[in-house]
Formats: structure tokens, C-alpha cells, sequence
């Protein structure tokens, strides 16, 4: 009742808007409003907390019942995904894949330093649409390198059971 909290977003357009319109100074945003935000010259940075981060998994699966021509193409699809070229993608919107011997060669030495090695960009660098200078000359990513963000990790978000519930409950106090 007090606005502490303002929104509740169900895709990064709503997260980038509800900034964008000065709604809310600090919010959870997942990379892709972030790289939103940056090309719209707002600047915004990833809080860095003592605590530690919390971290999304996205792992793939295959269900036990795909036989065949079909599970022939899952894996076909998977082994694509860990290939290198997803990651280099994946890479360039601040995420990491679970190859990344894998995403180095498909990244210049420039975007591996920035991305991985938590040095300052050496020089523009392309956001994961292609767009030119979405990383300036530098600039350093918030919370380092991959060893130093990967061993702050406090807890690995899920989806709960209770999720859906939890939304509705959610939408009620703020409709109140």
C-alpha cells in the first residue's frame, strides 16, 4: 500500500518498460531487459550481493517414451545445442551453456575476456542480436569472471509446485 512494491512482470518487455517509465529504480530482470535497457542508453547495473547470486539451470532432457526417427533428432538437437556456436549466442546475452571449451572458438578474444575472464572490454563489442557497441570500450561485466560468478552461487531457483498459486496470491495483494 506504501508502492514498495510496484509491478510484478511476466516478460522481460513488461521488466524494461516498468524501468524505462521510471516505475521502479531496482527489480529482478533476467539478461535480455537488461540488454534492452542498455540499448536505450539506460544505464543499469547487476547488484552484486554479499549472500551470494541465485542461478537458473537450463537443462534439457529427452522423455524415456521417443523412439526412433524422433529421438534420432533430439539428439541431433542436443549435440547442435553444445556445439559451440549456441554458447557463443548465449554468451553475448550474459549467459554461460555447460560447454564452454566448446563457445571459446566462436567468440573473438575480446568478447571471451569480457564474458569469461571479467576483464574490460578491449574494445565495442556486439549485443547477442548483432548489434555493434552494446558493450563499450571498457566496460567490465558486472560480478567478474566465470569462476568468481559461478562460485557465488547461494541457490538454484526452480519452479515450485506451488508456482501458480503463488502468482495468484501475488496478483491479489497487488490488486488490493
Amino acid at each position: 500500500r506504501q508502492q514498495h512494491f510496484r509491478a510484478f512482470w511476466s516478460n522481460q518487455d513488461q521488466a524494461s518498460s516498468d524501468m524505462v517509465r521510471g516505475r521502479v529504480g531496482i527489480e529482478s530482470l533476467w539478461s535480455p531487459a537488461m540488454t534492452d535497457l542498455k540499448k536505450r542508453n539506460i544505464q543499469v547495473r547487476m547488484a552484486a550481493p554479499t549472500e551470494g547470486y541465485r542461478a537458473w539451470y537450463g537443462g534439457m532432457s529427452i522423455s524415456r517414451h521417443v523412439k526412433g526417427r524422433t529421438l534420432d533428432a533430439a539428439y541431433d538437437y542436443l549435440n547442435w545445442w553444445i556445439s559451440g556456436w549456441p554458447g557463443a549466442v548465449m554468451a553475448r546475452q550474459g549467459y554461460y551453456i555447460s560447454t564452454p571449451e566448446l563457445t571459446r572458438p566462436h567468440l573473438s578474444t575480446a568478447e571471451w575476456d569480457f564474458w569469461y575472464g571479467g576483464k574490460p572490454a578491449t574494445k565495442s563489442l556486439p549485443g547477442p542480436d548483432g548489434t555493434a557497441d552494446m558493450i563499450h570500450r571498457g566496460e567490465i561485466r558486472d560480478g567478474g569472471d566465470y569462476q568468481t560468478r559461478m562460485s557465488r552461487i547461494a541457490v538454484w531457483n526452480t519452479v515450485m509446485d506451488e508456482h501458480n498459486y503463488l502468482v495468484r496470491r501475488w496478483n491479489d495483494f497487488m490488486s488490493a
